[in-house]
């Protein structure tokens, strides 16, 4: 290792700046163009990348809005119902109590009238007696002998005495408005379990479109409310012909629904054919499915536009490499011959920033650097690594007699004995601050640490520099050294160099200008 001012040769920089061979130059263009062509895939890549990518968002915000619209429109489907769940409870007690066939008629009415005011999603309330016949509603007037045992809610009453929950029937055409309803029912038994009749509440198949329709902002969007089962009871926008049409046949049903009660998938919609993206939920509380779909027409939309500006800015892009690169080619043998300056430069201050000014040893920053390279070495090729820590005697004593010149020209010379001491390249001297100097023995076992530290102290002396305030009358230094063993796993780089640190405590505290630990104390 040379000292600093030794370190970077005259014209080493200016030699690295000759032009190169023609070869080169030639290596050197074609790498150029090798640049322009990589550029231009590039550009085209990215470009691809980001429309795809895009393409994928775009479909997964709409799944997210999709699936977010579903999830309110059937908690607010489910509402709607559990409203009818808790009026009906209250009816069938004060019914089953007081008898079916003795029940207070007019005051049912008066109540089933002030419930369908205050319930917009009712068209209205019913009591019918176990034949069919009509007992109670909130209508003024009903047909002469009306009857409706020939219902489907009416017949599954009769059919299932142990179901006392709500029953949600397919979309029926009213026999006392004409309007569409959904039939939500549920059993009145007698005192004895018996089949006693039925109460029904009628729900507005226009309630729902109406409300559904405030969520569609175009004529590409369709919601669809059926039961569980896939009957259709409504859709928005409303079509007539697709109520009681069953989506069981399709790919929802049959496919996804079955392994996921909730989901968004593209899939051709059993009514309209059309493809389109559809957010789907199963409630879990009454039997009933909301989907929503969006053509992918319409989902695509604003793709098709980002898409066109996206291909425009890669048009132009690739008109300016194409313009620039005959530019890039011109200036590309300029551009290295910079680069190659600059990186002989940057070899030269790195290797100034590794290197102590004053004595030519590697500094603090480089140690910092390499003992933990050299500790996991260590470990790996299963040797120890010894390391020394070296402090000149009372230097403070010595600056503050000779003046910080001297003190200066001590360190180096210090510093010079140090590192002529060391016999192997890979061997390391570091001013690790003040005067304090450090020693990296790699491969090295504690007797040939401790030969080299006894060399170091002995090369010291050597130098006979006169110390007036020294009790030696010279320039002297304590050495502290420790070893790492390979198979030490636990020691960090700072507890490897507080170990050296503490021995040359040892060595300062046993009155200086000695190695400690002895080789002997090691055995």
């Amino acid at each position: 290792m040379k000292p600093l001012e030794e370190s970077i040769a005259p014209g080493e920089v200016a030699a690295t700046q000759a032009s190169y061979p023609t070869a080169r130059e030639f290596a050197a263009n074609r790498f150029a163009y090798f640049l322009l062509v990589l550029a231009v895939t590039s550009v085209l890549g990215l470009g691809l990348i980001y429309l795809a990518s895009s393409y994928h968002q775009q479909f997964a915000e709409a799944g997210k809005d999709n699936a977010d619209l579903v999830h309110a429109l059937s908690q607010q489907a489910e509402d709607s119902l559990t409203q009818i769940e808790v009026l009906s409870i209250g009816i069938l007690e004060r019914i089953e109590v007081d008898g079916v066939d003795k029940f207070q008629r007019p005051r049912m009415n008066r109540l089933f009238k002030s419930q369908v005011l205050a319930m917009p999603q009712l068209a209205g309330l019913f009591v019918y007696g176990r034949s069919g016949e009509w007992l109670s509603t909130d209508k003024d007037t009903y047909p002469p002998s009306a009857n409706n045992a020939d219902r489907e809610y009416f017949k599954y009453h009769q059919a299932h005495p142990d179901d006392q929950g709500l029953h949600l029937g397919p979309v029926i055409r009213s026999r006392s408005t004409g309007d569409l309803v959904i039939p939500v029912s549920r059993r009145i038994n007698g005192p004895d379990g018996a089949f006693a009749g039925v109460f029904l509440a009628t729900l507005r198949v226009d309630y729902f479109i109406r409300f559904y329709n405030e969520f569609l902002s175009n004529g590409n969007t369709v919601v669809v409310l059926a039961l569980a089962d896939g009957t259709v009871l409504t859709r928005a926008p409303f079509m007539a012909s697709a109520v009681g049409q069953s989506l069981a046949s399709g790919e929802i049903f049959s496919r996804h629904l079955p392994v996921a009660t909730s989901g968004t998938v593209m899939v051709p919609s059993v009514l309209d054919k059309v493809d389109k993206l559809f957010s789907y939920q199963l409630n879990p509380r009454y039997p009933l499915f909301m989907s929503v779909g969006v053509t992918k027409s319409s989902l695509m939309q604003p793709w098709y536009t980002e898409a066109a500006i996206a291909v425009a800015v890669i048009l132009i892009l690739l008109l300016c490499l194409a313009y620039c690169g005959k530019a890039l080619l011109r200036q590309i043998r300029y551009v290295m011959q910079a680069e190659s300056s600059l990186q002989a430069a940057h070899v030269a201050l790195q290797k100034v920033a590794t290197q102590d000014a004053l004595t030519g040893l590697f500094n603090r920053r480089h140690l910092d650097t390499i003992l933990p390279i050299e500790m996991s070495r260590s470990r790996r090729n299963g040797r120890p690594l010894g390391l020394i820590m070296i402090d000149i005697d009372y230097f403070k004593r010595f600056n503050d007699l000779y003046g910080h010149v001297e003190g200066d020209r001590c360190l180096t010379e210090v510093g010079a004995a140090v590192m002529n001491s060391m016999r192997r390249p890979g061997d390391i001297a570091v001013r690790y601050g003040g005067e304090e100097l450090l020693v990296l023995l790699p491969d090295t076992d504690p007797a040939g640490t401790y030969q080299i530290a006894t060399r170091i102290h002995r090369a010291i002396h050597q130098l006979n520099i006169h110390h007036a305030a020294s009790p030696s009358q010279r320039v002297t230094a304590s050495l502290g050294w420790s070893i790492l063993a390979p198979q030490d796993q636990a020691t960090t780089d700072k507890k490897f160099v507080m170990a050296a640190d503490e021995a040359l405590y040892q060595a300062k505290g046993a009155g200086r200008d000695r190695i400690f630990p002895a080789l002997t104390d090691m055995a």
